[in-house]
């Protein structure tokens, strides 16, 4: 259980001003939210499939294929055999 001490002690360390009532409601809140999540820890996810969005997405994305862009070397004036070099700004 998350007591208003417990929760004194976080709100102090994360440099949170909050008021005695604060702390309690605040208490009472985070109580509410952990029960929510027990309560979530009792179903069966066995079938379920995992996602990775919560709503299904269907990207067009090109195809990745490595093109040659010349180009880019007459705007970097800092070029080295096959890698770019920038400018030393520290010491």
């Amino acid at each position: 259980m998350i007591t208003p001490e417990i929760l004194s002690k976080v709100a102090r360390l994360a440099r949170l001003g909050l008021s005695s009532d604060e702390l309690f409601d605040l208490s009472l809140d985070i109580e509410k939210i952990i029960q929510y999540f027990h309560q979530l820890k009792g179903l069966n996810l066995s079938e379920v499939e995992p996602m990775t969005h919560a709503v299904e997405m269907n990207l067009r994305l090109r195809d990745d294929e490595p093109r040659i862009t010349p180009d880019v070397c007459k705007y970097l004036p800092y070029i080295k055999t096959n890698y770019f070099s920038v400018p030393i700004i520290l010491e």
